[in-house]
């Protein structure tokens, strides 16, 4: 792997731990989007990323479980790994049902808020509205992508 492969892989490890993931994670990924074979096991990721086994054994099953990789069997035993065709549009997906549900939970503040002061109801309002125009924003962006992306 070249010098600027492991930049690369850095690069998204760090950007996946700005947002709470481990770098391992983020470098997986960056290493499923530019490796040949697309399939790679899991001692070709560890190699790769520069990791443990059991270290890229956690990750891939954070990732699969995030439905960003796939996992099937190849031969006998062995496992191989592979970034799923829509990784990138399933994390919009996790974002949209975050901004549905933090939408949700500003709604029963408000219910829950009765005749209390103004500016509690003033900041679940705008919370609230700001979840609401995340979700439509985001499912209108995604119902965009998806008729672009099968053209």
């Amino acid at each position: 792997m070249s010098t600027a492969d492991r930049a690369y892989l850095d690069q998204l490890g760090g950007f996946f731990a700005t947002h709470g993931m481990p770098p391992v994670a983020g470098r997986l990924m960056a290493h499923l989007l530019i490796c040949e074979p697309s399939e790679q096991r899991a001692d070709e990721l560890a190699a790769a990323v520069g990791a443990s086994r059991a270290s890229v054994s956690v990750m891939t099953r954070l990732l699969v479980q995030l439905g960003l990789i796939d996992r099937r069997s190849a031969t006998g035993k062995t496992l191989v790994y592979r970034l799923h065709p829509d990784a990138w549009t399933r994390l919009l997906e996790d974002d949209l049902q975050s901004a549905t549900r933090l939408r949700e939970i500003a709604q029963a503040g408000l219910q829950l808020l009765g005749k209390r002061p103004p500016g509690a109801r003033a900041r679940l309002q705008r919370m609230r509205g700001f979840y609401q125009f995340l979700e439509d924003e985001t499912a209108a962006s995604l119902g965009r992508w998806r008729r672009r992306a099968h053209r």
